[in-house]
């Protein structure tokens, strides 16, 4: 679509104008993603009434089945669902060089009475470690040494 007189612009301006007027959703998406619409959305849908359980295992059983659900329900206008459309977009995909571990890491020094503090809670450790600094891998479930 030609620019009219008074907006005439550079080749590269021409052709950057023309990837936006066409749609592009590579850019589409970005820019949704800046904006963090496309997350606050999935929060949204999945965390909205506050989901309850009994456990933290519980509750992610059940919002991953939740979100397992939603594979199959039709999202756009072409009709595609969102397992299909998740399908090709993988395949453009890179493989993950190793699988992400979800832990926050801190250093902390061990009591001469082998305790450790951290985020306000004690825990015990060996005696033999007494003096001594860890590094702390902390996860969602968990805390490790």
């Amino acid at each position: 679509m030609p620019l009219p007189a008074a907006r005439r612009c550079s080749l590269r301006g021409l052709n950057l104008a023309e990837i936006i007027d066409a749609g592009c959703v590579a850019h589409a998406a970005y820019r949704a993603r800046s904006r963090g619409s496309i997350g606050k959305a999935v929060r949204h849908q999945a965390l909205v009434p506050i989901p309850l359980g009994a456990t933290l295992a519980v509750i992610n059983t059940a919002l991953l089945a939740q979100m397992d659900a939603r594979l199959d329900t039709t999202r756009d206008a072409a009709g595609q669902t969102i397992g299909a459309r998740f399908a090709e977009e993988q395949r453009a995909c890179r493989p993950i060089p190793m699988p992400f571990v979800p832990e926050a890491t801190t250093f902390v020094t061990v009591s001469p009475r082998a305790l450790v503090r951290l985020d306000g809670a004690f825990y015990s450790v060996p005696c033999r470690w007494a003096g001594l600094d860890l590094v702390v891998h902390v996860g969602a479930t968990t805390v490790a040494w």
